[in-house]
């Protein structure tokens, strides 16, 4: 397994780029909605501190000008935008994520053979230490039959019994090796 050739598979795939582009575009479109709100806001902000005393009367007396309501509008319609593209982004991002998992599985389907090899080999290894942790095991009890007191220690790796019997960590081992085939 050539883990550079599958990570261009990834970069190279043509549905995860222009996906990819897409999101990198409301991105950008995000950023220069957040430039115009704060622009908006900042002229909305500006026509209340005017010092022209015609400005001020008129605001402290209720009538406000047609400017500022149209400035007034134009913040609401560019906070109106940055929450879209907010949200588009969000929604942009978690098709992205299930295309990714998609053409993941995809990859995964293809190496499962490769991963099943891997798994047999785990699961001989698994065989052949139970098997070993036996015979050490069966030597220190032929030992201390013959009457060898105190000289041997336990060598066993893992103990085989929790190798062994109806759901085992080899059995499990074993049985999540077929699932995985």
């Amino acid at each position: 397994m050539d883990i550079k050739k599958i990570k261009q598979r990834l970069d190279s795939n043509p549905e995860l780029n222009a996906a990819s582009k897409r999101l990198a575009e409301l991105q950008q479109a995000l950023q220069a909605a957040q430039e115009a709100h704060k622009a908006s806001e900042a002229r909305l902000h500006a026509s209340f501190v005017t010092t022209d005393d015609a400005r001020a009367l008129a605001l402290i007396g209720g009538h406000e000008t047609q400017g500022v309501n149209s400035l007034r509008e134009a913040e609401v319609r560019d906070r109106e935008r940055v929450t879209l593209y907010k949200r588009a982004i969000e929604l942009h991002k978690q098709a992205l994520n299930q295309l990714h998992c998609e053409v993941s599985s995809a990859i995964c389907r293809e190496l499962r053979g490769e991963h099943a090899k891997l798994g047999d080999a785990i699961a001989d290894a698994a065989l052949r230490l139970q098997e070993a942790n036996k015979q050490e095991m069966a030597f220190r009890n032929q030992l201390e039959e013959a009457g060898v007191r105190g000289g041997m220690p336990p060598l066993v790796f893992l103990y085989f019994e929790t190798l062994e019997g109806s759901d085992s960590p080899m059995d499990r081992y074993l049985l999540e090796r077929k699932k995985a085939a």
